[in-house]
C-alpha cells in the first residue's frame, strides 16, 4: 500500500490533496483519455480540452476518490459523460 505507483495509494494521496499524486495520475491517464475523446470529436483540440476538463473535475472532487476501486473505469466514465455533455451543448445531437 505504500507503493507510490499503486493506483489505490495514489487515490488515497489525492484525497489528501497530494499534488504529486495528481501529477502522476495525470501523466499516466491523460494521454489515454485524450486519445479516447479525440476519436469521437472533430479536432484534436476538442479532445485535449475535454480531457483537461476530466482532470479538472478529478482535482475538484479529489476528496471523494479514496473509495474508487477502479480508477481506469471511473475516468473513462467521466470522459464519456463529459463527451455527452459537450455534444449536447454543441447541438450535435
Amino acid at each position: 500500500m505504500n507503493n507510490p505507483d499503486d493506483e489505490q495509494y495514489l487515490l488515497d494521496a489525492l484525497s489528501r490533496n497530494d499534488k504529486k499524486a495528481f501529477e502522476k495520475l495525470f501523466t499516466t491517464y491523460y494521454p489515454k483519455i485524450k486519445r479516447f475523446l479525440t476519436g469521437f470529436l472533430d479536432t484534436q483540440e476538442e479532445g485535449e480540452d475535454l480531457a483537461q476538463d476530466v482532470f479538472v473535475k478529478l482535482w475538484q472532487n479529489r476528496l471523494s476518490f479514496a473509495h474508487v476501486e477502479n480508477l481506469n473505469a471511473y475516468l473513462y466514465r467521466m470522459a464519456k459523460n463529459t463527451l455527452y455533455d459537450h455534444i449536447a451543448k454543441s447541438g450535435r445531437l
